[in-house]
């Protein structure tokens, strides 16, 4: 009982600060990534406040496409597949290398919070087809 309690406080306190702005700009990144739209995915990472409105927006794109391997495709995906070390290392050389040092603080929660989910269907083995349960969900929020 007091894990929930704590959780509802954390998660509760992250959402009392995102504005309805940024949870639109949210929403843009999510239908970007599922229409495979790689300038609006660099808007949205600009809105979202990752990137500087002059900056390229390429190499961000790639990071994201690494990062989001699972929603590429519309087919059944294994998570034991997705090799997390070897993808922070790609998104770390391009982030390097390209001077993306900017990371909002709703960032790192965001990480966090994708690291542990990451883990914990790892170990349950839900192979499924996480594109399809993905665009349910923005087009629930969509609507």
């Amino acid at each position: 009982m007091q894990a929930r309690r704590v959780g509802t406080s954390l998660r509760g306190s992250f959402l009392r600060q995102r504005n309805y702005s940024d949870r639109q700009a949210h929403l843009r990144l999510a239908r970007a990534l599922l229409d495979n739209d790689d300038r609006a995915m660099g808007r949205a990472m600009v809105a979202l406040g990752y990137l500087e409105p002059r900056q390229d927006t390429a190499p961000m794109v790639r990071i994201l496409h690494i990062l989001f391997e699972p929603l590429s495709s519309d087919r059944v995906y294994n998570p034991a597949d997705y090799d997390s070390l070897g993808k922070a290392a790609a998104v770390g050389e391009i982030a390097l290398a390209n001077r993306l040092y900017k990371s909002p603080p709703h960032g790192v929660f965001l990480l966090r919070a994708l690291i542990g989910l990451e883990g914990i269907i790892r170990q349950l083995g839900c192979v499924t087809n996480y594109r399809a349960i993905f665009r349910q969900c923005v087009e629930r929020a969509e609507a």
